[in-house]
């Protein structure tokens, strides 16, 4: 008997490639190009596969916070509201960009200070949908208040150059 797969849900770390589940619920088909460019580089040292990781997940962050803020707007805050999935992924998102920047008050490095300067605008553009939920608002804040670290930070590396 062979097992029927079938579509779920986008989460978070999934990515555009189509994602399906069997009966048993194990997950196949979901590699995606930069998880294979990651895999495909362990060879390399261990801080290129996490620059790699990390590069892909401020990259899915970015995608998943913009989407939000673009259907959200569409919707107008007419009903129906978006999915409440939706809202967890966006809330998801917004706290691996946070924990980010906290790892990155530990261990600085460049590329990812740039990285993550380049998301703020993208932040600052969900502030008028972050409205639609309270947990939502509070994880915008929390990431946004959380940027105060990578200007402290930026000050004082510049300050010792």
């Amino acid at each position: 008997m062979e097992e029927e797969t079938k579509p779920i849900s986008s989460s978070f770390f999934s990515s555009s490639s189509p994602v399906h589940r069997t009966d048993g619920g194990f997950l196949r088909n979901t590699t995606s190009q930069s998880h294979r460019q990651a895999v495909g580089s362990v060879g390399n040292s261990s801080s290129s596969l996490g620059a790699t990781a990390i590069s892909s997940l401020l990259n899915r962050c970015k995608h998943v916070l913009n989407c939000f803020a673009r259907d959200e707007q569409r919707c107008g805050g007419h009903f129906p509201p978006l999915p409440q999935e939706r809202v967890f992924e966006a809330i998801s998102a917004l706290r691996a960009v946070s924990a980010l920047i906290d790892g990155f008050s530990r261990n600085p490095t460049t590329v990812l200070y740039s990285h993550l300067v380049t998301l703020h605008p993208n932040l600052v553009q969900l502030i008028p949908s972050s409205r639609c939920d309270q947990q939502l608002e509070l994880a915008l804040m929390t990431c946004l208040n959380s940027y105060q670290t990578l200007l402290l930070l930026n000050l004082h590396i510049n300050e010792n150059k």
